[in-house]
């Protein structure tokens, strides 16, 4: 029993020691909210979504698998949050990377079906949110992988899923731009005055 015991105790110390350097670049609370973000900008684009897809904007074909991405997405975000909160850290890794090849389809494939300038800044200005929380959590997993190997030789995760995160931390995130002036505004703008706005990577 004792020796059970010691297994169950060294095997609980070396989880908490990997997860503490995994995110010792920024606390769990930190990539938690940001992961509850990324779950409330997709909970949060679906009725908009909806609504173009019952309008004709976006094709019926294609609306039920939107749909399903942005519910599905959702549930993913609120999932790596719980990870992050209950220091899984190789849960946390693969399903970092799973939101973001789901949130990637939604922002450049989906939102592009939307050929109406105003109605994309709108969605985009929503997806923004998805898009920078997730960008943030990818680059805190970098860096943290930099100086205590998170991502390579503690954690084990899947090969292309820490691929996949080194990558989106280098992507260029959405930014909203003023179709007027050309100049960088704040993604308050871009929601108020989708007519005269756009948003794009930068």
């Amino acid at each position: 029993m004792k020796t059970i015991h010691r297994i169950f105790t060294a095997f609980a110390l070396t989880a908490a020691i990997i997860f503490s350097s995994f995110t010792a670049a920024c606390s769990p609370g930190d990539l938690a909210r940001n992961a509850d973000r990324v779950a409330g900008a997709l909970t949060r684009a679906q009725p908009l979504f909806q609504q173009l897809i019952d309008g004709g904007v976006i094709p019926q074909a294609s609306g039920a698998a939107i749909i399903g991405r942005l519910t599905q997405g959702a549930a993913a975000g609120k999932q790596l949050a719980d990870a992050f909160r209950n220091n899984n850290a190789q849960g946390a890794v693969e399903q970092t990377a799973a939101l973001i090849r789901t949130v990637e389809q939604i922002i450049d494939q989906d939102a592009k079906l939307i050929r109406q300038g105003p109605q994309r800044t709108a969605v985009l200005a929503i997806l923004a949110a998805a898009d920078i929380a997730l960008g943030f959590i990818s680059d805190q997993l970098v860096k943290t992988d930099r100086s205590h190997h998170a991502l390579t030789q503690n954690v084990k995760a899947n090969e292309s899923s820490k691929d996949t995160i080194r990558r989106y931390a280098k992507k260029k995130r959405l930014r909203c731009r003023s179709s007027v002036t050309g100049r960088f505004e704040k993604m308050e703008v871009c929601k108020a005055n989708p007519d005269t706005t756009v948003i794009e990577r930068w």
